[in-house]
């Protein structure tokens, strides 16, 4: 699941994720991407800590503004740091929590 790094854009996740079918789907990654260059408001941390149980992981991405000139994102995997965000966001998602691990 992709939000925004707003209030509003966790909350909307939070709301999903409370109606995740638990029981027919395993939890739900989070990837949060970042709408401006600065640290998220404390809200968006305050309600990141209370989802942690809830997913399987939170993957960060930060804030790129050349995607902002963009048609297709996969364009801009020629800006160094698209593509260093993409490889981190790769990494992220294919590292499983070390609760996770059987």
């Amino acid at each position: 699941m992709v939000a925004r790094s707003t209030a509003y854009g966790v909350s909307a996740a939070a709301r999903v994720i409370a109606a995740w079918p638990w029981w027919q789907a395993p939890r739900p990654w989070l990837v949060l991407v970042a709408d401006a260059p600065v640290r998220p408001p404390l809200a968006v941390r305050y309600r990141l800590r209370a989802l942690e149980p809830r997913t399987a992981g939170t993957a960060h991405v930060p804030y790129l503004h050349h995607l902002r000139a963009v048609d297709n994102p996969v364009d801009a995997l020629t800006v160094p740091a698209v593509a260093r965000a993409a490889a981190a966001l790769l990494q992220q998602l294919t590292t499983r929590k070390r609760s996770e691990k059987r």
